[in-house]
Order: C-alpha cells, then structure tokens, then sequence
C-alpha cells in the first residue's frame, strides 16, 4: 500500500543513528515490526500476570 506521510526531521534521523536502515521505507518496516513485537509481548505479559493472580487466588 503506497502512504504519503510527514515524519519530523530530527525524530527520523534519531531513528537512523541508532539502526541499520539505509532508507525510509526499510526504516518504517523495521520499526512497525519492533512495534507489533512489543505490543504483543506486553499483551502476553498481562495474560500472565491475570492468570497468575487467578491461580493464587484459587489456592
């Protein structure tokens, strides 16, 4: 899908400095892959907790 976007200077060159992409769009796809990798640890870290605590309460 082709998107046109504006993405402030200063956060997009922070964003080369500390990854290997050489363009624009690998740089997108890098950090929507780290996003969604993040997002679904942090959602499988609190089912975990929720059944750990269902567990203890059970006891």
């Amino acid at each position: 899908m082709r998107t046109t976007i504006v993405i402030d200077d200063e956060l997009l060159n922070e964003a080369f400095s500390v990854r290997s992409a050489k363009t624009k769009k690998d740089l997108l796809y890098e950090a929507l892959k780290e996003f969604i990798r993040s997002r679904k640890r942090k959602d499988l870290a609190v089912r975990w907790d929720i059944l750990f605590t269902e567990m203890q309460t059970s006891r």
